[in-house]
């Protein structure tokens, strides 16, 4: 028959969870810091998108510009039925 001593006591318990969370947190650390390189490397690979400008040629047709999102949130009636 093995004793394990009983069950751990509320202090004991508290000293194996702040043990844990310490062991976690410096394990975080270590990876973020081996992590951090990588991403840097990866995020100044990156190109940014060719830019163009719009011309918008179709009538009735928006281009999602300010006056797309001018009326949103106003009720609007068309034909007096409220949209």
């Amino acid at each position: 028959m093995v004793n394990l001593g009983g069950a751990p006591t509320d202090e004991e318990d508290l000293r194996a969870r702040m043990a844990g969370r310490l062991r976690f947190v410096e394990m975080m650390k270590t990876l973020g810091a081996e992590a951090e390189p990588v991403v840097e490397q990866k995020l100044a690979a990156l190109n940014t998108p060719a830019k163009f400008d719009f011309k918008q040629s179709l009538q009735g047709v928006s281009d999602g510009g300010p006056k797309a999102w001018a009326r949103i949130g106003q009720n609007e009636v068309h034909m007096g039925i409220p949209r």
